[in-house]
């Protein structure tokens, strides 16, 4: 349960808060520096209804979720749920969830270090 509660918070932590009024708009300027800036329509002053606010934020995390996973949380869940690291840095192959799974039962060490040689493989 412990598991749960934290993966939970990493997802948390790690999404980005969407609006339907607000574009994020990443820009890197000349010296490297990524600056980040919200737009808001101020011309067209259209009222948008509650419907279309809901559907557009449902829409933006099913975006959220088909983006990979990043590589930092693909070793932590390979230190915490090995088998679930494998399969989502593999595109669940499985030859490697099942060996890991294997590993996992019979040398809990084993499956874990597998699970990080995969991601670091395989996750770009």
């Amino acid at each position: 349960m412990k598991h749960v509660a934290f993966l939970f918070g990493i997802i948390v932590l790690g999404t980005v808060t969407l609006s339907a009024n607000a574009v994020l708009a990443a820009s890197a300027n000349g010296s490297g520096v990524i600056s980040v800036s919200t737009e808001t329509s101020q011309k067209t002053e259209k009222k948008v209804s509650f419907f279309q606010k809901v559907k557009t934020y449902l829409q933006a995390w099913k975006d959220l979720f088909r983006l990979p996973p990043s590589k930092g949380l693909l070793i932590v869940l390979a230190i915490l749920i090995p088998w679930l690291a494998v399969g989502l840095a593999t595109d669940w192959d499985l030859k490697h969830v099942v060996i890991n799974l294997l590993l996992g039962i019979f040398t809990c060490i084993g499956g874990i270090i597998h699970a990080i040689i995969i991601v670091n493989k395989y996750a770009s």
